[in-house]
């Protein structure tokens, strides 16, 4: 994908690929930023699905408003809810209509750079 922006931008391939090392690009913080999303995406995609494939499992019926509802979240901590109700939910419903866990604060992880020090 950079060497496409770069391209764009006039700047010789070449130079790019001898300035970013694969290490040195996935330390970027545009690295992060593209691909992080993507992994918290996939990852709550994931969740949703198995959401889905205990219920299937336990051959309790989904609608399709439910099955939108834990197909369009994207929130990990209310999709971990959703998994431990759906263990044992008498109903697809029951699943996503209980409050959700409050959230707790994740501390932040120091930067790649202040780790090194």
């Amino acid at each position: 994908m950079l060497w496409f922006v770069a391209e764009a931008e006039g700047v010789a391939a070449r130079l790019m690929q001898e300035y970013l090392s694969e290490d040195r690009l996935m330390e970027s913080e545009l690295y992060k930023s593209i691909f992080g999303k993507g992994e918290a995406m996939g990852e709550a995609k994931g969740r949703a699905k198995d959401v889905l494939a205990v219920l299937a499992t336990r051959g309790i019926a989904v609608s399709d408003t439910v099955r939108e509802r834990i197909l369009a979240c994207t929130d990990i901590p209310t999709l971990d809810a959703w998994l431990g109700r759906a263990v044992v939910a008498s109903t697809a419903a029951a699943v996503v209509r209980a409050k959700t866990p409050p959230r707790i604060p994740m501390p932040k992880r120091p930067s790649a750079r202040a780790r090194k020090r």
